[in-house]
């Protein structure tokens, strides 16, 4: 007669805690290198995923070929000047990533941009909007931001329905006799208008590609605000026409 062997006991020994990653993305908890980020790079370009190569091939070679049309485009002073043109591109730009991310598009940043600016340059110029623009296209702007203050209100939002009501309340004459609050009234315009599209691409469920194609690119290239012009800057018009 054999003994039998006892039975095996199982191990009860508490499991090593693991510590939880923190986020969901490797570059949180995985330490990188210079080295290493090149060879990611490198092997990308391999995969075919250029990145943004492209675009700085793209302005290598412009630069070329513009030096190369103009010996004034390399200059300090052509050099200083190209980020203040470009700088309102790059504004608009920084707010359509947002756009962008989350997969939507926005035909309008352009032409919303140039309205913007058109009631800025009318209320820095004429010291103030109810001189520089007439008196019905006036009421109707305040009459569009009361209605895209109520309508931001009524979205429950908070930040931009308030920008807009500080736009209304600048709108008066005694508050557009400098340029600030042109500026802010600008804003405010474009403003505005984000809370109406806004409205009827989350909330109607109009497609974004439709809502700023319908709305906006008919008026691009047309001057929004029909400026009274003096006959010296009718002159001032002709005589840069002429030059250019």
């Amino acid at each position: 007669m054999t003994a039998t062997p006892p039975p095996a006991v199982p191990d009860t020994a508490p499991a090593p805690s693991v510590p939880p990653a923190r986020g969901g993305f490797s570059l949180d908890i995985e330490r990188r290198t210079i080295p290493d980020a090149i060879r990611d790079y490198l092997n990308r370009l391999r995969s075919g995923d250029p990145g943004a190569l492209p675009s700085v091939l793209g302005i290598v070679v412009l630069l070329i070929i513009f030096s190369q049309v103009s010996s004034r485009f390399l200059s300090h002073i052509n050099i200083g000047n190209l980020p203040g043109q470009g700088a309102y591109i790059a504004v608009i730009a920084l707010g359509l990533v947002f756009v962008l991310l989350i997969g939507e598009i926005d035909l309008s940043a352009g032409t919303t941009g140039g309205v913007c600016a058109a009631f800025a340059a009318q209320g820095i110029f004429s010291h103030g909007l109810q001189h520089g623009i007439p008196g019905l296209l006036y009421a109707f702007l305040l009459a569009a931001l009361i209605a895209g203050a109520l309508l931001g209100f009524l979205l429950r939002m908070i930040t931009a329905p308030l920008f807009v009501v500080v736009g209304i309340i600048l709108c008066s004459p005694a508050a557009t006799s400098t340029s600030s609050p042109s500026l802010i009234i600008a804003i405010s315009v474009g403003t505005a208008i984000g809370i109406f599209t806004g409205w009827l691409v989350a909330k109607v469920g109009i497609p974004s590609f439709i809502v700023t194609l319908a709305l906006f690119p008919r008026v691009a290239g047309r001057d929004p605000v029909h400026p009274r012009l003096s006959a010296d800057q009718r002159q001032s018009i002709r005589l840069l026409e002429r030059s250019g």
